[in-house]
């Protein structure tokens, strides 16, 4: 992945591409090489880890509360593809827009590394 394959939003301060359907995000002042290798990783490695992502929100209680339990594989299909936003060197954040848990909320979840940890699970709408 390089510059070259984001598209600058000048009104957002964003670098952004969509890359095998899924979104990328960069903040203009954290795009380096560094947060290019980051998106590079997180890309290859998203698919491997899924199912894992898909487990932390299933069970997750504010999850449970508002949709009610689900399996891996029925909140892995239910999430569809995220946007990721890089945020810096070490980690960033997965966003689920196009989730079909409902039509309202977002989901959003930080990981760091390259998904190698999952915290601070929102839910926004």
């Amino acid at each position: 992945m390089e510059i070259n394959d984001f598209v600058f939003r000048e009104e957002h301060d964003i670098y952004q591409a969509v890359i095998a359907g899924i979104k990328i995000v960069i903040n203009k002042r954290q795009m380096s090489d560094d947060t290019l290798s980051l998106a590079s990783k997180v890309l290859a490695e998203y698919p491997r880890k899924a199912d894992e992502i898909a487990k932390y929100i299933a069970n997750d209680d504010g999850i449970m509360t508002i949709y009610g339990k689900f399996s891996v594989n029925e909140m892995r299909k239910k999430l569809r593809e995220p946007e990721i936003l890089i945020i810096d060197k070490f980690g960033g954040k997965l966003t689920y827009l196009n989730h079909e848990l409902d039509d309202f909320h977002i989901i959003d979840i930080e990981f760091s590394d390259v998904l190698e940890e999952f915290f601070d699970l929102n839910i926004d709408g």
